[in-house]
């Protein structure tokens, strides 16, 4: 019994509930399909009930990067230098230094997310490369608004020592990376 129809440059191809190819030698040449597409010959309701899906457990795949502590510490540290740009920083710094540091600080959370996809340690490695290179630019903009007069010695100190902590992390797993490969 013919589950799916699928129409490619012109050519017409038949399968089964399982995907098989139902006539891999028989190709007949359709000349009003151009474009391809695939259409359903029952209703979507009988393909997604039957028990071929449930035989193979498919699931989705979580995020694994939302289990990081590093990348928790990183959206932590992104909020917590977020709200000081909003308490301490003047208006006039708006489209310059909270501009440039809420740039880096996305970026350093966004590269995390981002390597953990990759599909080798090289390229994960390379996207943790990247987001500790935010978090210095990350730590420059901190310096540039303690020499501002923006924020004191004190407050400079605590978010220093919450992006080393999250430098050492991040610099802890690029090295476990380089050894895995």
């Amino acid at each position: 019994m013919e589950y799916w129809k699928s129409y490619c440059y012109g050519y017409s191809y038949s399968f089964d509930r399982k995907g098989w190819d139902l006539n891999p030698r028989s190709r007949k040449r359709d000349s009003g399909f151009q474009d391809r597409y695939i259409q359903p010959l029952c209703h979507p309701s009988l393909l997604l009930n039957n028990n071929y899906y449930d035989n193979y457990n498919i699931k989705i795949m979580s995020f694994r990067f939302r289990e990081w502590p590093v990348y928790k510490d990183a959206r932590k540290f992104r909020l917590e230098v977020n709200q000081l740009m909003k308490d301490y920083f003047p208006k006039e710094e708006l489209y310059r230094l909270i501009d440039q540091i809420s740039r880096a600080l996305n970026s350093l959370v966004l590269n995390i997310a981002e390597g953990a996809s990759r599909t080798t340690d090289k390229d994960t490695n390379s996207f943790m490369n990247r987001a500790l290179t935010s978090l210095d630019e990350v730590v420059a903009g901190l310096d540039c608004s303690y020499d501002n007069g923006y924020i004191n010695a004190e407050t400079l100190e605590t978010y220093l020592i919450k992006a080393e902590n999250i430098a050492k992390q991040l610099r802890g797993f690029s090295n476990h990376l380089t050894k895995v490969q």
